[in-house]
């Protein structure tokens, strides 16, 4: 019961998980901070927890893998990456999900949102890049909207959005992107 907050600053991938079955009765907050080796927060089986979900790495990738029919799950998840964010599994939100990618280069394929599996959330679905691209196979259901933001990074045009997935909102979806936009899905 209660919250788990952990920090880390080493230089091996963190790998997180709740033991199956079980949630956290609080919140969960894993923050890889810099300093060591760049390394991964790598999400190996469900993450479930009452209130809310923050991964934060400072370094580098947050990866949840499906492995496991892997789920991440809480009142509000916060999935905050220094380069890249790659979803396979499922995230469900009671209210908000956001997921923002920092971008290091010019590079986009180094600071990409992948989003392979599927975001619901009862409150809005926010995505976002400083210089890189985000990419969506899977279904995104925000019933308050769905935000996908790719910026400007030194007045060059960066960060593609390529949707293929489906995209189901009662409120607006709003889909701006610097580069070039593809959208495909529904």
């Amino acid at each position: 019961k209660g919250n788990i907050k952990l920090d880390n600053g080493g230089s091996q991938n963190l790998e997180v998980e709740v033991e199956s079955g079980n949630q956290v009765q609080g919140s969960i907050v894993i923050h890889n901070c810099a300093g060591g080796s760049p390394n991964d927060i790598v999400v190996v089986k469900d993450l479930k927890a009452r209130d809310n979900i923050d991964l934060i790495n400072d370094e580098h990738d947050i990866i949840i893998t499906r492995d496991n029919a892997s789920v991440v799950e809480a009142t509000n998840v916060i999935l905050e990456a220094q380069r890249s964010i790659i979803n396979q599994a499922t995230i469900a939100a009671k209210n908000d999900a956001t997921l923002y990618a920092h971008g290091v280069t010019l590079k986009a394929d180094d600071e990409a949102i992948y989003n392979i599996g599927d975001i619901n959330a009862a409150g809005e679905i926010n995505h976002a890049t400083d210089a890189g691209a985000i990419y969506n196979t899977g279904t995104m259901q925000g019933t308050k909207g769905v935000v996908m933001l790719t910026n400007k990074d030194n007045n060059e045009t960066t960060g593609n959005i390529i949707n293929s997935g489906h995209i189901l909102t009662d409120r607006n979806a709003i889909i701006d992107s610097w580069g070039d936009l593809k959208n495909t899905g529904n």
